[in-house]
């Protein structure tokens, strides 16, 4: 577990209070998710960025094969992590649909280079707007390679 301080109020001349940001998951992805914890004076307000890390490759650790774990909680609110297995170089497309195939929400898209990617999802479309409880699917393809793979989540608000 990791443990972290928040700050509560401008740096000069606040007061500062320990407030506990504890992250079990750390083993399910074989590396930690730091996350940012907030108090606003009435509780913890916990929001992490769309992308929390993109891990760069390193000798002798570029993926064998296109994977797309499992999303990590699911079902979830208010976020879920996305992990990827990218084995060679190109572009990519990984994004959220509803279950009538719509796009609500675009988490990458673009070139990337041979290796692991791992992204949050807030539960928010591409306006930013929050969406509605229920099975979405989110699904990545690789251009060049015509390699597509989905699977499903659930957001419970």
């Amino acid at each position: 577990n990791m443990g972290g301080l928040a700050v509560d109020g401008p740096l000069a001349g606040s007061q500062l209070e320990q407030v506990p940001a504890y992250n079990s998951m750390w083993f399910a992805w074989h590396t930690y998710w730091p996350q940012t914890t907030i108090w606003n004076g009435e509780g913890i307000i916990d929001e992490p960025p769309p992308i929390t890390a993109i891990l760069e490759p390193t000798a002798g650790s570029v993926p064998a094969d296109l994977i797309l774990d499992q999303n990590y909680p699911n079902p979830f609110n208010p976020s879920t992590r996305i992990r990827f297995d990218l084995p060679v170089e190109g572009e990519i497309h990984l994004a959220i649909y509803n279950t009538m195939g719509q796009r609500i929400r675009r988490l990458a898209d673009g070139f990337h280079q041979a290796g692991v990617y791992e992204l949050t999802w807030n539960g928010r479309d591409d306006a930013g707007r929050a969406v509605a409880s229920g099975a979405y699917v989110y699904r990545l393809e690789a251009v060049e390679q015509g390699w597509v793979t989905s699977r499903r989540l659930v957001l419970a608000r």
